[in-house]
């Protein structure tokens, strides 16, 4: 048992999220207070009100639609709410290809990504790169909590991917904070069938 001594981890808001011991983070898991109207129970945020929950497919130009050309990179957003704060839970992705290898050099059907999709967050103004995805080896080093589902029994392949952000990211009302998929690469090939992005967060009450 060592004998350092256990520092609580906070919040920017000043709410306890955690402690650090012996070099490890350790975050609270049994109803934790982190925000008014919002608490965490086995690592899951529950609201006060079901009514805040919130989600939204990232989208660029009306469109959620990922499968582009990114030789020059577009970005997919989900926008700050112009009025609540939202603290984001998770990012998930579906892709739907002819087929999902996992041999290391494959993202779906296609070879290594030379860029790969980026996921990122915009939060308080500052710019944070989270993941970025070359191959489908990739969607499973995702900090997930057992939310990454593969499906290889039908006529095309599945793989369901949640990024967990656990409600410790916000993007402030009104500001130009976002959730960002930025393509990178040319993903029109047509051995893909489906790719999109959508976020989860709490509304601030």
């Amino acid at each position: 048992m060592s004998d350092s001594p256990a520092v609580i981890v906070y919040s920017q808001d000043g709410y306890p999220v955690g402690i650090t011991q012996d070099e490890s983070i350790y975050r609270f898991q049994v109803e934790s207070s982190f925000k008014p109207g919002l608490s965490f129970i086995n690592g899951r945020s529950v609201p006060a009100n079901p009514q805040l929950i919130v989600s939204s497919k990232l989208e660029y130009l009306g469109s959620s639609n990922l499968l582009v050309d990114g030789s020059t990179p577009i970005t997919f957003k989900y926008n700050a709410n112009a009025t609540k704060d939202i603290y984001l839970y998770e990012i998930r992705l579906v892709l739907v290809a002819n087929s999902l290898d996992f041999i290391g050099t494959n993202f779906g059907s296609i070879t290594t990504l030379s860029n790969g999709v980026k996921i990122e967050v915009m939060s308080n103004d500052i710019l944070t790169t989270l993941s970025t995805i070359k191959t489908n080896e990739d969607f499973l080093m995702f900090n997930s909590n057992n939310s990454i589902l593969i499906n290889e029994s039908g006529p095309k392949d599945v793989i369901s991917a949640g990024y967990l952000l656990g409600g410790a990211v916000v993007l402030k009302a009104g500001s130009s904070d976002y959730l960002g998929i930025v393509i990178q690469d040319n993903l029109t090939s047509s051995s893909f069938a489906y790719f999109q992005a959508i976020g989860y967060g709490i509304k601030e009450a």
